[in-house]
């Protein structure tokens, strides 16, 4: 069933959602409170800490790791003769990464807590389309069983800054083969 499907049965039915608009928002926090809610689950996301970039030189302070995602240009505060990209964050040291525009892209990434969907699971190589991002066409893949229940996806072009935390979706066409967490 298409979104405009759904919503025109939303509609039939008297619904309030079915004329709300879209969002990329967390719609169960409300206000846009984002960092009062994480604070009360994780305060440390909120610690000032390092950024450093490829090469490990610390080039700037960050207000905390809750306000960065990977491939992020703006907001960084950091002047350089080349614009830096967020290429990854390491949460264990509290610290951003950042680099150049191709830092942030990925050839080949694992997803974990994999959910398979029309089949049981993944037993071999697999060809399939993945998409990083719910907006983007899914792209050319490899799919690969790896240990402890992951698959490695290995895209035929690299991809740019695919998020840790984010889903990865497995097609063939139109079908969804599964899907899990990009680590």
């Amino acid at each position: 069933m298409t979104k405009e499907q759904t919503r025109g049965i939303a509609g039939d039915l008297g619904l309030v959602t079915a004329l709300r608009p879209e969002s990329q928002e967390i719609c169960f926090v409300g206000n846009n409170k984002y960092a009062d809610f994480i604070n009360e689950l994780a305060p440390e996301a909120l610690r000032p800490g390092p950024v450093i970039d490829m090469n490990g030189n610390v080039v700037g302070e960050h207000k905390g790791i809750i306000f960065y995602t990977v491939g992020q240009r703006r907001g960084l505060g950091i002047s350089s003769l080349q614009p830096y990209y967020v290429a990854g964050i390491d949460h264990t040291h509290n610290t951003i990464i950042v680099g150049s525009r191709e830092d942030a892209t990925r050839k080949v990434l694992k997803v974990r807590e994999l959910n398979w969907i029309s089949i049981g699971s993944l037993t071999g190589s697999l060809r399939a389309e993945v998409k990083i991002r719910s907006t983007m066409r899914g792209v050319p893949s490899r799919l690969r069983p790896d240990k402890n229940d992951t698959v490695i996806v290995e895209f035929d072009a690299p991809q740019w800054a695919p998020a840790p935390g984010q889903s990865a979706v497995f097609y063939s066409g139109d079908t969804v083969i599964g899907g899990g967490i990009i680590e």
